[in-house]
């Protein structure tokens, strides 16, 4: 048996609390010990002195359907070896897609999944990158095909909750009655809710009133009259409400859903995001985004602490999903499920793809992850 020490390293609980010093003892794949000096009796010893640990970052909104037609990527390069050892994939396909998705994509990944079902039975179209949307053709929002997806893979649990898009290009007529529609189908099942908001003709209040505690309200920086700031840049009185009720808020970074003014007079005010993510697709992935990392280091550069961004990219997903297959308090006998990143002080230009920019003084790293019995160094 062939054992790993990770010694020297700060370990972060995902608790906003500051880290504390601890090593890991690694035995096949397993914590065999966890406490100051345990790695030194590995075989083989990593320095992480310098360096920062946590229980594996959760990206709770991606795009992982990379089949022609679709917008995905692979999760092992553009998320596993950038520190992410879970996903949830939100609503790349629908009930048209979702078996071959399942097959195909998620049940080989080597890495933890989920799922959101797009309440559009066609899935999210690359076409709709630049063009017409899932809902353009409103016979898409068919719920016979949606519940026979979801009964479907109900005993194997991949679908956590369903996902709805009311941009205008996408949902081009009445997007309060689809709305309406989809928070109907996530009652009826007793599953989350998550909607794309952007740029939808409703008002933010009636759009949160057709939410449910649990419901996720995505691209929450994103610039439009739909979106959580008033027109003196004050967070409305009914985001605030909704978050007391119980509605998430991600950050989902996306190509052009995050602006930084948003960002800076939500979070001047205190209101942060639930969790941070990356919306990652094809789209994105060479910039804005590149990476969680890259999508923290923004988060850093505009006042939130490290603990908190590390609360929110573990313990917070875990919880706020319910992901029970996921471990944030890891102790000996789980599997090893570790992201080792270190902060870099070195200045950088970031952008927010809406065309501002602002200079961080530090970066967020990765190194590397551990997650089983696999080292994944991480991806240039």
């Amino acid at each position: 048996m062939q054992t790993i020490g990770l010694c020297g390293g700060q370990f972060f609980d995902g608790t906003e609390n500051a880290p504390i010093a601890t090593d890991v003892l690694l035995e096949d794949g397993r914590i065999a010990a966890m406490g100051n000096g345990v790695g030194k009796e590995a075989e083989v010893q990593l320095d992480l002195r310098g360096r920062f640990f946590s229980a594996g970052w959760v990206d709770v909104h991606t795009h992982l359907f990379h089949r022609p037609g679709y917008l995905g990527l692979s999760a092992v390069p553009f998320s596993l070896q950038q520190g992410v050892t879970y996903v949830i994939d939100q609503g790349s396909a629908g009930a048209d897609c979702f078996a071959s998705f399942s097959q195909q994509i998620l049940k080989p990944l080597p890495m933890g999944h989920k799922a959101f079902l797009n309440c559009s039975k066609i899935g999210i179209p690359l076409s709709s990158l630049d063009g017409p949307g899932e809902l353009a053709d409103r016979a898409n929002l068919d719920e016979g095909a949606l519940l026979s997806a979801y009964e479907a893979q109900k005993e194997e649990g991949e679908v956590i909750g369903l996902k709805i898009r009311l941009t205008p290009s996408v949902c081009p007529d009445n997007p309060l009655g689809a709305l309406q529609t989809a928070s109907r189908w996530a009652k009826d099942l007793h599953l989350p809710l998550e909607v794309h908001p952007n740029f939808a003709p409703i008002s933010t209040e009636a759009l949160l009133s057709c939410l449910k505690p649990g419901d996720i309200y995505t691209h929450t920086y994103h610039p439009s009259p739909v979106g959580i700031l008033d027109e003196k840049g004050a967070v409305k009185d009914c985001v605030w409400r909704a978050r007391e009720q119980g509605i998430f808020f991600d950050l989902a970074h996306g190509v052009s859903s995050l602006s930084f003014p948003v960002m800076e007079q939500a979070f001047a005010q205190g209101f942060y995001p639930d969790f941070i993510s990356t919306d990652l697709h094809n789209g994105n992935f060479c910039g804005p985004v590149y990476s969680l990392a890259h999508t923290m280091t923004k988060c850093l550069a505009f006042g939130l602490s490290l603990p908190q961004i590390i609360h929110r990219v573990t313990a917070a997903p875990v919880h706020g999903f319910g992901l029970k297959d996921k471990v944030v308090a890891p102790s000996v006998g789980d599997w090893a499920d570790f992201t080792v990143f270190h902060l870099e002080n070195t200045p950088q230009t970031l952008s927010d793809g809406r065309g501002h920019t602002h200079t961080a003084q530090q970066q967020i790293v990765v190194d590397a992850t551990f997650y089983h019995q696999q080292w994944y160094p991480t991806h240039p």
